[in-house]
């Protein structure tokens, strides 16, 4: 086994590490500048690539109260070590990790458009409050 082989079995790509980790891309990046992740750069075929030591993912997680035990939010997540290396595994691998994004995306969208629900709600009751009065003779009125 060289070293590259040796390396991939105990880390993932960033990308890997966030379907891993059931977080985004982004959040990737802001633990290693945080320093609660320490990326290892390793030479492959002429081009560095940035892995993410497992171990350090799994203490996060344990910080967090989490576990992978191969889901989050209900989806399963596949590990790379459980894909093999054909192409056509390949492909689907890359097919999965769009959909998986797809996923996190919407629900990203979905959180912010209930934040605006809710926001909008308390307009309508502050609303309410404000012409409390008004609201009461429009009401009558159209009672009859």
């Amino acid at each position: 086994m060289n070293e590259m082989q040796a390396v991939e079995q105990q880390t993932l790509s960033r990308r890997e590490a966030a379907t891993y980790c059931g977080v985004h891309y982004n959040t990737i990046r802001q633990w290693e500048r945080q320093g609660r992740i320490t990326p290892r750069r390793v030479m492959a075929g002429g081009v560095e690539e940035v892995r993410i030591p497992l171990d350090q993912l799994t203490t996060i997680l344990e910080e967090r109260g989490e576990s992978n035990r191969g889901y989050h939010n209900g989806l399963l997540l596949l590990r790379p070590e459980s894909v093999s290396k054909s192409p056509e595994s390949m492909t689907l691998w890359r097919q999965y990790e769009a959909l998986l994004a797809e996923h996190n995306r919407l629900k990203q969208e979905s959180a912010g458009k209930d934040a605006l629900i809710d926001e909008l709600r308390g307009q309508v009751t502050r609303l309410q409050a404000e012409h409390k009065e008004l609201l009461t003779e429009i009401l009558a009125i159209a009672r009859g």
